[in-house]
């Protein structure tokens, strides 16, 4: 058993990250295995901190040894201090001023990895938000990208931080431009004023201007009502990818997208797959809002190319149990990937199946 245990500690110290993740869902059960990540801070501290960082919970008190890391002299550890700190922000709130105080590093790196660990804790990072918008004037750029990113990761709590996006929006990069343009809707009902700039931008030349304006009003959710027509004109754009964005974005504003439905339809026979695509997964978030397409989706059922067909049954089981029959009809299909996922979205309908 001692030899075991030995060999036990050594593993969960060399596997790969991935194979870690495994043996901690799977194979410990019962296992202290942040005490065993905890023993080697030292020896290995980079991979026994990230490893912490996927424990949850199990992890908290070791949380204090966690936070002497941000203080190393290796840069490394010290971003895997941070990223620890970021997956595990839940059970880390009492951390959040020494995460914060980091900020004040002269690595770029730090700065950046500060950001966004700081942009997990949510409400937690509120006292925080005016020292994060400071940083989309930082030095280096990819700090400024970092720091309006965490403030539209942060969403609605960052409303005091608007100004600072809505400024990105006129910053000479282009690349700070299109971070504070896809990450101002984010603060959703604060972002308002700041609409029309974002609606001007779906004309813009660049594709991916108009895909992060479309990202953005899709993010503001019921202030951005009024820029559905707009969103709607996207759905033909010459670029495949702003027409998936479109169908993504129309799908995220629910009801409201109810005018443009036919539009949305139509991408069903779009050119490209994964537009196609987009279109089934749009219709399955619109739930029976998306009613009227129902007959469409049904009619790809019977379409030559697999993908299409499975993709089609998950839509048709959101749309409602009006599509049972089309559903039912699939279990006897040569096709056995079509069969089974039948099987699958009809185990979905309970008794109405």
């Amino acid at each position: 058993l001692t030899k075991r245990s030995s060999v036990l500690r050594f593993g969960l110290v060399l596997v790969s990250d991935q194979v870690f993740e495994i043996l901690v869902a799977r194979a410990l059960v019962g296992v202290d295995v942040a005490a065993i990540m905890a023993e080697h801070l030292l020896s290995n501290p980079g991979r026994s901190l990230r490893r912490l960082g996927k424990l949850g919970a199990a992890a908290v008190p070791f949380l204090p040894a966690m936070a002497f890391r941000l203080k190393s002299d290796d840069e490394g550890v010290r971003i895997a201090a941070l990223e620890a700190f970021a997956e595990l922000s839940k059970h880390a709130s009492p951390f959040v001023h020494v995460v914060a105080n980091c900020l004040r590093s002269t690595s770029s790196q730090i700065r950046a990895a500060t950001l966004g660990s700081l942009s997990q804790f949510g409400e937690d990072a509120v006292p925080f938000i005016a020292d994060i918008a400071k940083r989309t004037k930082d030095g280096d750029k990819s700090v400024r990208i970092a720091a309006l990113e965490g403030l539209g990761r942060l969403g609605k709590v960052a409303a005091p931080a608007t100004a600072a996006l809505a400024e990105g929006l006129q910053d000479n990069d282009a690349d700070i431009r299109r971070a504070a343009l896809e990450n101002l809707g984010k603060l959703g009902k604060a972002a308002a004023p700041h609409l029309p700039a974002i609606g001007q931008r779906l004309e813009y030349s660049s594709w991916q201007v108009r895909r992060a304006a479309l990202r953005s009003l899709s993010a503001a959710g019921d202030v951005a009502a009024a820029f559905i027509p707009e969103m709607g004109k996207r759905l033909t754009d010459a670029k495949w990818e702003v027409r998936e964005a479109a169908l993504f974005g129309l799908a995220n504003l629910g009801q409201l997208a109810e005018d443009v439905l036919p539009a949305m339809v139509q991408r069903l026979d779009d050119t490209n797959r994964k537009v196609r695509l987009a279109a089934l997964e749009s219709f399955g978030k619109l739930g029976k809002v998306a009613l009227p397409a129902a007959q469409a989706i049904a009619s790809l059922l019977s379409d030559a190319r697999p993908n299409l067909r499975n993709s089609g049954l998950p839509s048709l089981k959101c749309v409602g149990e009006a599509n049972l029959a089309a559903i039912a009809a699939c279990t006897k299909r040569k096709d056995v990937e079509l069969r089974k996922a039948a099987l699958e979205s009809l185990s979905g309908f309970g008794g109405a199946a």
